[in-house]
């Protein structure tokens, strides 16, 4: 089974937000379709809950329940997307400046609520096992990355505390010298918030590139992130302030990039949404680090013990099946040519012409 990392995604920025439901309007952009499927450009709004069920659909699998959107097209059922990628973007609430960046589709989310992927990571855990794909969750209150035994060290280079973070921020591939940076700088909480999320993106985007394994295994990955740091912008700033309006410029430009980075990583076979949520109002809190390994809990007293079964290697279902359909055919074959010997005509046989039926006398 694969490894589970639970990572609580706060101490990185010192500031955190939490969405409120209420008041609140999202849209969803699509900002790259693969060739292999479709959206219907006047297919309407989408309910937030059914966001999962038709990244299932896109990649193939068969949605948790009937879909009553009817903005996806069938597509081609013999090749499907390789990745989902899902990027959530908090605002505050009436602000006129909104980030801006390509998309090839644009719909308006209704019920709006957090966004989670489950489904489709049970659909690609039920067709590949647990221990297949890339499963990336740093959206929700619980962060989680599932990644194969194998490539558990990929992020181990990853810096995940705020001092790492700083340092990749001062670095050569720090995401301020990607983009001018205008009235924001490091000495303000909220900008901090903002280029971390944007600085860990990136250092993930590139530890992913530097692993071709894990993208060519044949198994759909899913990437759920979550960029808050425009609203603390906005919230800090106010939302008519010139630094909300470099904040939304480089969150538009960084979202350009990132779209593009990930298809070209997938070789355009990944499709990737924005969803772009105005929110009125976010709680701070303290926080923690990224990637925290899971600290198995102790059980309770007097649990009961569940007979966990143990962890099979990967390779197993496919030993299986050679040894189970060689024995069957075996079988079979012995048992064909022992009626075949046990019912043959003794005249019929090379055998017993070749043989004389006569004694020799002498």
């Amino acid at each position: 089974m694969a490894a589970t990392v639970v990572v609580g995604f706060t101490e990185l920025f010192i500031l955190s937000c939490f969405l409120a439901l209420a008041s609140s309007t999202s849209t969803l952009y699509v900002t790259h379709i693969p060739d292999c499927i479709s959206f219907n450009e006047g297919a309407g709004a989408i309910s937030s809950d059914e966001i999962s069920d038709v990244v299932s659909v896109a990649l193939g699998f068969t949605p948790s329940k009937e879909l009553r959107w009817s903005g996806l097209s069938q597509g081609d059922l013999f090749k499907r997307p390789s990745a989902n990628v899902l990027v959530a973007v908090q605002s505050v609430s009436g602000s006129e400046v909104q980030p801006s960046f390509a998309s090839q589709r644009k719909y308006v989310v209704t019920n709006t609520g957090a966004v989670q992927m489950e489904n489709a990571r049970i659909s690609i855990s039920k067709a590949y096992g647990e221990d297949a794909g890339v499963y990336f969750d740093l959206t929700s209150d619980s962060k989680e990355i599932k990644l194969p035994l194998k490539y558990q060290s990929v992020f181990k280079d990853l810096p995940v505390t705020l001092k790492g973070i700083s340092t990749s921020l001062h670095g050569d591939l720090s995401i301020l010298l990607d983009f001018q940076q205008g009235s924001l700088n490091l000495s303000g909480v909220a900008d901090t918030v903002l280029f971390s999320e944007l600085q860990l993106m990136k250092n993930m985007l590139l530890e992913l590139s530097e692993n071709q394994g894990l993208i060519e295994d044949g198994v759909p990955d899913l990437y759920s992130f979550t960029i808050s740091g425009l609203r603390a912008v906005q919230t800090e700033y106010g939302v008519e302030s010139e630094q909300a309006k470099d904040a939304s410029r480089i969150v538009g430009q960084f979202l350009d990039q990132f779209s593009s980075a990930f298809a070209a990583l997938y070789e355009n076979n990944a499709l990737v949404e924005i969803l772009l949520t105005d929110v009125e109002s976010y709680s701070r809190r303290l926080s923690r680090s990224i990637l925290q390994a899971a600290t198995p809990s102790p059980a309770p007293p007097g649990a009961p013990d569940l007979n966990v079964a143990g962890t099979y290697d990967e390779n197993w279902p496919v030993f299986f099946n050679i040894f189970l359909w060689l024995g069957v055919t075996l079988t079979i074959t012995v048992l064909a040519v022992a009626h075949l010997l046990w019912y043959m005509d003794p005249g019929d046989t090379i055998i017993y012409r070749m043989t004389s039926q006569r004694m020799k006398m002498d």
